[in-house]
């Protein structure tokens, strides 16, 4: 099977769906409050880089919110994977993917910021894209690079969640459109580097690679 750019299914609780159907519920708290945990992986020729590493940092980020997942949604989610991975036809040798794992808290009917004390069932979601090769110039040239005028707190509880409130790094890219730039770099509130708005920062300092 060959993989086209725009996926053609999406795994949503354990289902493999058609991706132009509707999928979620309006009552979703991801939805609704973007009430939610996500991780995205690399994967090669089928196979997912670090999967047990993602999935230990998806139960901590779901742990940190008190969204509740399942003892087997590990197992659930890596049969996901692989059963996405073979429809959007990225299984093959020479395939490269980008997946993405997203769970929010779930349906819940009332109102209000406080999730239900008995807790909701969790959506849990798969995605799969193919990685197109990188622009030639972005390895010759580098990238075209901006401030975000929104800054990172370290001492923000949230920043050791991967959560699906994105907001920031919407306004940070568009911000980085406006300015005729690649991307934006987030600084802490007392400058120092943090992150680009879908990357991580290394620094290569002699023999060393050093991240924020």
């Amino acid at each position: 099977m060959t993989a086209t750019a725009t996926p053609q299914h999406v795994w949503v609780d354990g289902r493999l769906l058609p991706a132009e159907v509707p999928h979620l519920s309006a009552f979703d708290r991801g939805f609704q409050l973007g009430d939610g945990i996500f991780e995205t992986l690399r994967s090669r020729a089928g196979h997912v880089a670090e999967l047990a590493e993602h999935l230990a940092r998806l139960r901590r980020s779901a742990d940190g919110l008190d969204i509740a997942l399942e003892d087997d949604a590990g197992a659930r989610i890596e049969a996901g994977i692989a059963e996405l991975l073979e429809a959007e036809g990225l299984a093959g040798p020479g395939d490269d993917a980008s997946i993405r794992i997203t769970v929010s808290r779930g349906t819940f009917m009332g109102r209000g910021l406080l999730p239900p004390a008995d807790g909701a069932a969790a959506t849990i979601v798969i995605q799969a894209w193919p990685i197109p090769p990188p622009p030639p110039g972005h390895l010759t040239d580098g990238l075209h690079l901006v401030a975000s005028t929104i800054r990172r707190d370290p001492e923000n509880p949230l920043v050791t969640l991967k959560t699906t409130s994105r907001v920031d790094f919407v306004h940070a890219r568009l911000e980085a459109r406006r300015a005729g730039a690649d991307d934006a770099l987030f600084l802490t509130l007392d400058g120092h580097l943090s992150e680009a708005t879908s990357a991580n920062i290394v620094l290569i300092r002699g023999d060393e690679l050093a991240t924020p």
